[in-house]
């Protein structure tokens, strides 16, 4: 569930089905209630457009029944061509609706409350229903709560207390999103990271707040796609996202609660490995195995790795599936929304020399020291130190790509830009190296001679790319700074 940004503090759960009467009759949460709680329906029609990632905003289904607009029909739902209704065209926003067909209805029962927790207002909706065509239905039962005044700190503890005997989940994406995956061909939406604003006046606990929010919605923007659609690009964007928090956890070092800071370092690097386990297979299969098969089709140990590493790529997934459905994968989230709860209760402005702009100087110039130090007889330094290499170059890269909006250096995109192609060109020699690790686990007198030819292949390939790196690594060695 997206956290956004300069509006109120918001958190949502998804809930079990054989738990929604528990949560119901909870005491915690009925103890808590102002008022009367009131009950409302929801019943809203989705439409799916031509592109894959078409997606508008509900549209009341008594609204269109009037207008008279089925719902969904044998070629896969009516069409909003000939609708005349001034208010449905005005929300379409000028859309073409020739190329849009309703796609699936929600239909949920909303009970909202107003809950007072001790100096601290929450606005409370949880709503329970379906979505649904004529192919089926999936349930939803969702709590989101809001905070509209005082601390988040007590919604926080509310939550503790609810999740004691409660199972529940962070809610990543809205259910209509839900919706489009099991009832269109467009399938999840993958998610990239998002450009950060920020001003050079800013906090440094304001601008870590912002940074953490589009870690976070970066990564569980593609839960979805990773998980239930397994898709490689889910995965691989999950993984970035995560690189990036860590790299945003490095940067602002110090500035939450020591034993809360070692606890979730520990926690994200786990969640890395999860993750590495089903990427690692995908660019094995991918872009190791993949250009080779093209090459040497008639090589039949080439399907034998194939098959074995389609198998350890399986089990990357379904431990990926198990991780993100863990107790320990909701504490996580639950703990970076408090941490983003705390920054934001601090100032949002600093005075000169304490603000984001000079934090930032001072952080980049040290970290580009550090990558120049790390890059010192590149050409023949060793395995591992160009590995040390390609994860600081990494980490100076996210750290451009987070204060990007406050650096004044018209080089400043030609350096990142250059930052990234040492990266890929380090990351390439990283790849070979963890081929030769995959390939212990699944290769057999049998495939030996397969194992050869793809070593061999990339090894070769890879030749001419020292004359790059080399070239490359000049240019950014002997670049002005951006960070001044």
């Amino acid at each position: 569930m997206a956290l956004s940004m300069d509006q109120p503090f918001t958190l949502a759960f998804d809930v079990a089905a054989d738990e929604v009467d528990k949560l119901r009759r909870h005491k915690a949460l009925r103890g808590s209630t102002e008022g009367r709680p009131v009950t409302r329906l929801e019943d809203l029609t989705f439409f799916a457009g031509d592109a894959a990632d078409a997606r508008m905003p509900g549209i009341e289904s008594g609204r269109l029944r009037q207008a008279g607009i089925g719902m969904f029909d044998a070629s896969g739902g009516s069409s909003l061509a000939d609708c005349a209704d001034p208010e449905i065209l005005l929300g379409l926003r000028g859309l073409d609706t020739r190329h849009w067909r309703a796609a699936f209805g929600k239909r949920v029962s909303k009970v909202e409350r107003r809950l007072a927790l001790d100096g601290s207002s929450v606005d409370c909706v949880f709503e329970v229903g379906t979505l649904s065509n004529s192919s089926g239905s999936v349930p939803v039962a969702r709590l989101h709560f809001a905070v509209t005044e005082g601390s988040p700190r007590r919604l926080l503890d509310l939550i503790d207390e609810l999740r004691r005997t409660v199972a529940l989940r962070v809610a990543v994406r809205e259910p209509e999103e839900r919706g489009y995956a099991n009832f269109t061909d467009a399938g999840p939406q993958i998610i990239r990271a998002e450009p950060i604003e920020l001003v050079p006046q800013m906090s440094r606990e304001a601008a870590y707040a912002r940074i953490l929010r589009s870690c976070i919605e970066h990564w569980t923007g593609n839960e979805l796609a990773a998980v239930e659609a397994r898709m490689p690009e889910g995965v691989h964007q999950m993984r970035v996202a995560l690189r990036r928090l860590r790299a945003a956890l490095s940067v602002f070092k110090g500035l939450m609660p020591v034993p809360r800071e070692i606890w979730v370092k520990e926690q994200v690097r786990w969640l890395a490995r999860v993750l590495g386990h089903a990427r690692e297979w995908d660019v094995f299969l991918d872009d190791t195995l993949a250009p080779v098969e093209a090459h040497f089709a008639d090589e039949p140990g080439l399907a034998m790795l194939r098959k074995r590493a389609s198998s350890h790529r399986d089990e990357g997934y379904r431990g990926l599936a198990k991780a993100v459905s863990s107790d320990r994968y909701t504490d996580l989230l639950i703990e970076l929304y408090g941490w983003i709860a705390l920054l934001d209760a601090a100032p949002a402005h600093s005075e000169a020399g304490d603000d984001i702009a000079t934090f930032a100087e001072e952080k980049g110039q040290r970290l580009t020291a550090r990558a120049l130090r790390q890059g010192r007889h590149l050409m023949s330094a060793p395995a591992e130190q160009r590995h040390e290499l390609r994860l600081q170059l990494k980490k100076l890269r996210y750290a451009g790509e987070f204060f990007r909006s406050i650096i004044p250096s018209k080089h400043f995109n030609t350096t990142l830009g250059l930052i990234g192609q040492l990266q890929g060109i380090l990351g390439e020699g990283n790849d070979l190296a963890v081929a030769r690790e995959l390939l212990m686990k699944i290769g057999e007198p049998a495939t030996a001679r397969a194992e050869g030819l793809l070593l061999g292949w990339h090894a070769a390939a890879g030749c001419h790319k020292g004359v790059d790196l080399h070239h490359k690594w000049q240019k950014f060695a002997g670049a002005k700074s951006i960070w001044r």
